[in-house]
């Protein structure tokens, strides 16, 4: 079964929402609540995966492809995660990446994701010291 853009779309609100209610009930410093908000930052990365960019000619500036690779630096590099990065991820990005896939959705403009906003979905390179990801 092939799901449409509009289903990815709302995989990555509904993660974003997930995430809030996590963080309502407590901080990353429980275990069970970075582990689930991992999850769902892996869910919003598989589902950035799925979209068809060239559907979104006028959004350039929403790093799919960094929020694809932040997926998969979670999924394969678990042992080297940063927890001040994730939270970071989930403070201070998240919000612009929901206004823009809600506008996406509405079929308006989209809020731009500024290339020090999209930095931090962007996997580290291959000379990269420390953990985590940047």
């Amino acid at each position: 079964m092939t799901r449409s853009e509009r289903e990815w779309l709302d995989d990555i609100l509904e993660s974003i929402s997930a995430i809030d209610r996590y963080m309502a009930r407590g901080d990353l410093h429980d275990e069970l609540i970075f582990d689930g908000c991992l999850h769902r930052l892996m869910e919003i990365g598989e589902a950035a995966k799925h979209l068809d960019v060239d559907l979104y000619p006028d959004d350039p500036e929403v790093p799919w492809s960094r929020i694809a690779g932040m997926r998969d630096f979670i999924t394969h590099h678990y042992f080297d995660i940063d927890p001040e990065i994730v939270h970071d991820t989930i403070t201070t990005k998240l919000e612009p990446l929901r206004a823009a896939v809600e506008s996406l959705i509405a079929g308006g403009e989209h809020v731009p994701i500024t290339d020090s906003t999209s930095a931090i979905w962007e996997p580290p390179s291959p000379d990269f010291e420390g953990p985590g990801f940047v």
